[in-house]
């Protein structure tokens, strides 16, 4: 079993206590930390922890553009996709990939967990189980109707293809934009069981949290229990005061053991900070020139992604990045170059490269050799090149040729390369393969060509 968090330094004194929980109660397990800043600080180095991975390691494609678009609220959750999938392909001895959040607290092994895992692909936890706490069931509504602060994967096509759609999701549109539908990774999910074939997990004892106290039925009989079921692990969210908050407001006054739980792990959530880490700048909240980044130059960045392709934003400042995206809005008034459809193209573009498959392109003409070079240009890894008849060519820039007769079948996705009214026979010859083709509208696809075709 592998269990990950994802954190920026910030969050490491909650990072700790929950590794010492996991290594205490699920000593099998492989504790990971995905940590997303530029260097790993000294402080956080730690035998709790198996290993460490810098988000910026595991990245297939620029990780300052992908990150820049990102407040710390959102970073840890932005990559998780991605460490999912990183981690399934590392540790391919394991079945069984967890993730929890750094302020989950775990109190015994997985028991019902692993059972689940054995047999589903898919594991999560909603918020709620119970009907009648009305303010929370408007809180899922908007945030999500399960919490993503727990997710259990098991090694199977069909947690692998969710994971890919996921990760592939929040390299696009992982923001905390509640009022466009999208919360952080978390909203996303209210799809996962319209697509795919997920475990809706209703044991009382796992993710139990804030939102789970009104009208618990929560005893302290020889172990503690949650409507009947054993207590695995509490997600302190909100530690705090808005946890203390849901306390006064939903449990009775006098004893109770929540109480007892919480004030135990606040205990040992200041302690787990005596080093101050907690107070540790975001290597990603500022320009290189030291200057803060504000919401208002990543929002106009996020929006304007297409123009700053090659452009490293933490170069910049903020007077020049609102000034950059300024004079890219001009010249759209001015008829010179469609923005929005470029930004869209690209979006589009780089969602290949965040798939886990292979990417090909199909053709080797003019159009083959302008999408090679934006690809060379941006690190977006061409594992080959496809052509309907082989060439004298065996190499186009480094990259091979290969007859798509000759192409075995593996985990490919195409994308054509040649003229638009060639695509359909393009789409036969892989159908006749079983390789997926990624196809752009006409209008993306031509300004994508366009705009790099002088390259």
């Amino acid at each position: 079993m592998v269990i990950f968090t994802s954190i920026c330094a910030n969050y490491t004194h909650k990072a700790r206590l929950l590794a010492e929980s996991v290594k205490k109660n699920i000593p099998d397990a492989k504790f990971i930390l995905c940590l997303t800043e530029r260097e790993i600080d000294s402080r956080i180095w730690s035998d709790l922890f198996d290993d460490i991975l810098l988000s910026k390691d595991i990245w297939e494609t620029d990780f300052d553009s992908f990150i820049f678009k990102h407040a710390i609220v959102e970073a840890s959750t932005a990559v998780k996709g991605r460490c999912m999938q990183y981690l399934i392909d590392k540790y391919k001895d394991e079945d069984k990939f967890i993730y929890l959040d750094p302020d989950c607290f775990v109190y015994s092994d997985f028991v019902e967990l692993r059972e689940k895992l054995e047999t589903r692909p898919i594991v999560l936890c909603p918020h709620l189980l119970e009907p009648g706490n009305i303010d929370m069931e408007l809180s899922s509504t908007a945030h999500g109707v399960f919490n993503l602060g727990f997710l259990g994967i098991k090694r199977s096509e069909e947690g692998i293809r969710f994971v890919n759609w996921w990760a592939e999701r929040l390299n696009l549109y992982c923001y905390d934009d509640i009022q466009n539908g999208i919360f952080t990774d978390q909203k996303w999910v209210d799809l996962a069981p319209c697509f795919f074939d997920v475990e809706v997990f209703k044991h009382h004892g796992y993710d139990f949290s804030i939102w789970s106290l009104l009208n618990c039925d929560m005893k302290d009989d020889k172990g503690v229990t949650v409507s009947g079921d054993k207590l695995r692990f509490i997600h302190f969210s909100g530690q705090g005061a808005m946890a203390e908050k849901c306390i006064n407001n939903w449990l009775p006054d006098g004893p109770h053991p929540f109480k007892k739980l919480y004030e135990e792990y606040s205990k040992l959530h200041a302690e787990s900070d005596n080093d101050e880490i907690s107070k540790t700048k975001w290597s990603y909240s500022c320009y290189y020139n030291g200057e803060k980044i504000s919401d208002k130059a990543r929002i106009a960045y996020r929006d304007n992604i297409g123009h700053f392709v090659g452009v490293n934003p933490f170069k910049m400042s903020d007077s020049e990045v609102l000034d950059y995206v300024a004079k890219v809005r001009g010249s759209i008034s001015n008829g010179i170059v469609d923005v929005d459809i470029l930004a869209e193209a690209f979006a589009d573009f780089f969602s290949v490269f965040g798939s886990g498959r292979k990417v090909a392109l199909y053709g080797a003409g003019t159009y083959g050799k302008v999408f090679l070079k934006i690809c060379k240009k941006y690190n977006l890894p061409i594992e080959s090149i496809f052509v309907s008849e082989q060439t004298i060519d065996e190499q186009m820039d480094g990259v091979s040729v290969v007859c798509i007769d000759d192409v075995a079948v593996d985990n490919w996705i195409v994308i054509p390369t040649l003229k638009y009214s060639n695509h359909k026979d393009v789409e036969i010859r892989l159908k006749e393969k079983d390789i997926p083709m990624k196809e752009f509208e006409c209008s993306k696809y031509n300004v994508l060509y366009n705009a790099f075709k002088e390259l």
